[in-house]
């Protein structure tokens, strides 16, 4: 098969619009001074953001598209957390440095990525400076969840990311000329985020997401456990993270104890942007064992629709709801744990015991 067209990935996340995230604000120009964005794709979104209110084209090639695009703009300060949390020092010299009018716009913006993980200290100080900011001051705060202090809450515009509808996202693969097995793969792939298309690097690979995953599978194919998270840790792409992690949880019923100890051991190394990786795709993976029986059109694994359907034939209900619920905990319970490692053995010897491994033969 033909590599696919590089205009399918190209700024896919526009099909959010902006106009419809931020409504008349981008037509006269009046902001809030800040805004909270939740959902997976907040970052690319506040990206275009930045290029939309610096750069009327949006051109992407202007001095000032580069700056932003590079992270080099003076007048934008993208602060993310250090270790586990933003810290009281980071917002500290936000307030310092927001005392000073912009260099080369009327704006400055300030992006806090992960502002969930705001310490207390600092979301105590961040807080002051939301209540009476400078006219020229815009604040996007980025979140996953709304886990944030109810004051600042109040002091915010929330603005919730929500995935496309299957219909959307099948609406602009067509579009762009492509097969029918094609679109259902990056449909599994996406989960309602097009802006997930654009870790795919095809411009760079050269070849189809299919192709692609026919040559990881065949690379995972016999490694041990140790070998299969360590390629999981150093996978650059989507493609290689998503087969990678779905092999680990159709493997997990299958192993021994001690097996799943080592798992476990192995898996608290990994940096926290891939363990929250895996831990979304397990959501997915056990949510779909759920939902299978009652519609193909409500999973996320579309491509996994047959092997879903087999396991699920012998998986208990009430299991799957508990390694569901342990699932969806396991975000909050990993920025309380100090013990990261006991957590996920905790974790995983419940996934493992309900069920959905390897179907037979």
């Amino acid at each position: 098969m033909e590599s696919l067209p590089k205009a399918c990935y190209a700024d896919p996340v526009r099909m959010y619009s902006l106009e419809t995230i931020w409504g008349q604000a981008l037509a006269d120009g009046r902001f809030a001074h800040a805004y909270l964005l939740v959902g997976e794709g907040a970052a690319t979104v506040a990206r275009e953001f930045l290029l939309r209110i610096y750069c009327e084209r949006q051109c992407r090639t202007c001095a000032i598209c580069l700056k932003i695009l590079r992270g080099t703009h003076p007048d934008v300060k993208w602060v993310e957390k250090e270790g586990k949390r933003i810290g009281i020092d980071q917002i500290r010299q936000i307030q310092k440095d927001a005392r000073y009018q912009p260099m080369e716009s009327p704006r400055k913006v300030y992006i806090l990525d992960g502002a969930e993980h705001l310490s207390q200290e600092a979301a105590n100080s961040l807080l002051r400076i939301l209540e009476s900011p400078p006219e020229y001051v815009i604040f996007l705060l980025l979140a996953r969840s709304l886990r944030l202090l109810p004051t600042i809450l109040s002091r915010c515009q929330v603005l919730r990311l929500k995935p496309l509808s299957l219909s959307q996202m099948r609406e602009m693969f067509q579009s762009r000329g492509l097969d029918a097995h094609e679109a259902e793969y990056l449909l599994a792939l996406t989960h309602g985020f097009p802006e997930r298309l654009s870790d795919l690097d095809l411009e760079q690979s050269g070849s189809s997401p299919l192709k692609r995953k026919s040559e990881t599978l065949k690379r995972l194919q016999g490694i041990t456990n140790p070998e299969l998270i360590e390629f999981f840790s150093e996978a650059k792409g989507l493609i290689e993270e998503r087969e990678a992690a779905l092999e680990l949880l159709k493997r997990l019923p299958e192993k021994q104890p001690h097996d799943i100890l080592e798992t476990a051991q192995i898996l608290s190394k990994l940096r926290s942007e891939k363990l929250e990786f895996f831990l979304q795709e397990a959501l997915r993976w056990y949510r779909d064992l759920a939902l299978i029986r009652e519609s193909d059109e409500l999973i996320f694994n579309r491509d996994q629709q047959d092997e879903l359907k087999q396991k699920r034939a012998g998986l208990d209900i009430a299991e799957l709801t508990q390694a569901i619920d342990a699932l969806e905990g396991a975000h909050d319970a990993l920025q309380g744990n100090a013990n990261v490692h006991l957590f996920l053995e905790s974790l995983l010897f419940t996934l493992a015991g309900s069920g959905g491994g390897r179907s037979p033969g």
